[in-house]
């Protein structure tokens, strides 16, 4: 367990990647999303006591979505070790039961699309997805 300082515009983790860390937000705000194309579909906004990087965490695979930090954000970073170590059996097996459910529902979201605001996710404004889609472009 470590933990480390997001600058605004900084990538937590990008789509792809197998680091399987699970960030836990001290404070700041992370934004999830996914990029299809030239399109930027929302996944959720998350704040201080929220966790980022569950599926690829529990479940051990690459993650699905870009994570970047809004604002400057603190967060606690858990390796698989801290798994291992921390976590008992039964308590994997229904966090992997809950992270399989949340990558359904965004399965869906991709496929549907975001009808409304509502909540935490809205769609974006074509400025925002310019930005977005700049940040993850460069190297």
């Amino acid at each position: 367990m470590q933990e480390k300082i997001f600058k605004k515009d900084e990538f937590i983790f990008k789509a792809g990647e197998a680091s399987n860390f699970l960030y836990k937000i001290v404070s700041g705000k992370i934004f999830s999303f996914l990029i299809q194309g030239s399109k930027i579909t929302p996944m959720g906004i998350e704040t201080a006591g929220s966790f980022s990087g569950s599926n690829s965490f529990f479940l051990k695979k690459p993650t699905g979505t870009f994570s970047i930090a809004l604002e400057e954000t603190k967060v606690i970073i858990y390796d698989q070790k801290d798994l291992e170590e921390n976590f008992p059996t039964w308590l994997k097996t229904v966090a992997q039961g809950l992270v399989r459910k949340t990558e359904e529902q965004m399965v869906q979201v991709v496929g549907h699309g975001i009808r409304k605001a509502s909540g935490k996710i809205r769609p974006l404004s074509i400025e925002e997805q310019r930005h977005f889609l700049q940040l993850a472009e460069k190297k």
